[in-house]
């Protein structure tokens, strides 16, 4: 098909780049072509897009073109393809010259008429810029209605003026999915690709998912105190370890009270009451031997230091233990001597040690005490109460079924220095 504009016609070639260029590709920004030395042409710094691929070219200089037939005139064209290789083909000499089709994947640069017989240097008629934008400057003498000229001819080559021009314009798109951040903080960026209006960004890994907030295995809420809600506190029963009296606590330690306003210590946690409760179970000592007192009642155990009718305790968490120990007696006839003593099983070593003498003739009741005595015990320790006797009838240690006068040992975790 062709067509004619003041006189000029249009060939095939130069109305497949017009069609190219109104369907987004072929568009040529700058590349400005101009005489050069000798029969040559030069192109000038632009950017152009062959095939939906945007290629940005330095200027070339010196673009030779073939010779000027002597009898017929010919059109020549230079084009670039995607990989941004610049091309001149030259037409064939004819009488109605044509210039040769245009490849696909090719943009028309610029279009050269070569009159027969032309002598000397190429002139600026003869050459004829056909991009996108080109094409319309030089054939922009249809006017609107109004009479404004759209675009002036003075326009070619020159770049659109663009109200709100930013650095997105005529980017490509972004491909690598590296550069597409997570959320995070606020940075401009530096790249000049753009992403594209359904690209997604990665979940931010710094921060929390407030779906996960009060929720099982999330994240504790604060209230309007900064402090984490009572609902959201773990249930059950926590060992907390609390600073020796007289320490200064760090930043983040608190000390722990009760309803009363008192001081919950691990001495309340840690510990242990045993009783002598059964009737039938008084213990006979052995003279001048010392004799393990055994328990048959824990009234208080929540570690487990103590079973069944023992006489072993073991503790449970290495630290300050205080020890008192409370022993009904009788004795068969005349004054006993009567020690009762702390004594470590693992490390065969005896403590505290109370002397006392007593005649407890004909069944009367006497109560021995020890302590509270502290000692230090490592994890693990086995500890027992020890009484001893040398002189006098037979002593028993006596179980005791009242609660207010029963045989008792107590033991309780006072500290961890």
């Amino acid at each position: 098909m062709e067509d004619y504009v003041n006189g000029d016609y249009i060939p095939d070639t130069l109305w497949l780049a017009m069609k190219r260029a109104i369907n987004g590709d072929a568009i040529v920004s700058g590349l400005n072509t101009v005489p050069g030395a000798g029969f040559s042409v030069d192109i000038a710094d632009g950017v152009y897009y062959a095939n939906q691929t945007r290629a940005s070219k330095t200027g070339i200089p010196n673009i030779p073109l073939v010779a000027p037939d002597l009898v017929d005139s010919r059109w020549d064209i230079i084009t670039g393809d995607s990989a941004g290789t610049i091309h001149y083909y030259d037409g064939t000499p004819s009488i109605t010259p044509r210039p040769k089709p245009l490849l696909s994947g090719e943009t028309l640069i610029a279009a050269i008429f070569v009159p027969d017989n032309h002598v000397g240097a190429v002139l600026p008629a003869m050459i004829h810029a056909f991009g996108f934008n080109s094409i319309l400057l030089e054939h922009a003498d249809r006017h609107f209605t109004t009479g404004d000229d759209p675009i002036a001819p003075s326009d070619i080559g020159a770049e659109p003026t663009i109200g709100a021009k930013g650095t997105a314009f005529n980017q490509n798109f972004e491909t690598s999915t590296a550069n597409i951040k997570m959320n995070g903080a606020v940075a401009v960026g530096v790249l000049s690709t753009v992403a594209r209006a359904d690209h997604i960004h990665a979940s931010d890994t710094t921060k929390e998912n407030t779906a996960n907030k009060g929720v099982a295995n999330g994240y504790a809420s604060l209230d309007a105190s900064t402090l984490v809600p009572y609902a959201q506190i773990p249930t059950g029963t926590t060992t907390v370890k609390i600073p020796a009296i007289g320490a200064t606590l760090a930043a983040n330690q608190k000390v722990l009270t009760d309803a009363a306003g008192k001081l919950i210590t691990q001495a309340q946690i840690i510990g242990c009451d045993l009783r002598k409760v059964s009737g039938t179970y008084n213990q006979t000592l052995v003279a001048s031997t010392w004799t393990p007192i055994t328990w048959d009642y824990e009234w208080l155990d929540p570690q487990a230091m103590h079973s069944g009718q023992s006489a072993n305790i073991t503790i449970p968490e290495t630290g300050i233990y205080e020890i008192f120990t409370n022993l009904f007696m009788t004795n068969a006839s005349g004054i006993s001597d009567i020690r009762v003593a702390i004594y470590n099983v693992t490390t065969a070593a005896y403590f505290t040690q109370h002397k006392n003498f007593f005649d407890a003739t004909g069944g009367t009741e006497k109560e021995i005490s020890l302590g509270p005595a502290w000692h230090w015990f490592t994890a693990g320790d086995v500890i027992q109460i020890q009484a001893w006797y040398q002189t006098g009838g037979a002593v028993s240690v006596l179980a005791k079924p009242a609660v207010d006068n029963q045989t008792r040992l107590q033991i309780k975790k006072i500290g961890i220095l």
